[in-house]
């Protein structure tokens, strides 16, 4: 828009806060009717579109799931970390069942193998 001395004025623009506003209206509203009504909904998608359903759920997993170890486990190789987990297992069988054995580990107590 232009004034009569040839300056243009510019539109004042959205209110400010006005995104945030509709968001968190539109937010506060959702979970209202998810409150309501979600359950019900689920039910009914999964009678009538239960492709839809899956595709929806398969949508909110995490595409991959990344574990790193820190520390001493860390450095430990995959078989160390199965050795380790299967004498612990045994050792907790051994307990449960009363037997104060010694695990066999496959190495001397020097480290070396037997």
């Amino acid at each position: 828009m232009r004034r009569n001395n040839g300056t243009f004025v510019t539109s004042p623009g959205r209110p400010k806060n006005a995104r945030n506003r509709l968001q968190s209206d539109f937010l506060r509203d959702l979970a209202e009717a998810w409150a309501l009504e979600g359950a019900a909904a689920l039910r009914i998608m999964v009678k009538e579109e239960p492709g839809l359903f899956v595709r929806t759920v398969a949508s909110l997993m995490p595409r991959e799931v990344s574990m790193e170890l820190a520390g001493p486990l860390g450095e430990l190789s995959d078989q160390e970390l199965a050795d380790m987990l299967e004498a612990v297992r045994q050792l907790r069988a051994n307990t449960i069942n009363g037997k104060a054995t010694e695990i066999e580990t496959g190495k001397a107590d020097d480290g070396r193998p037997h």
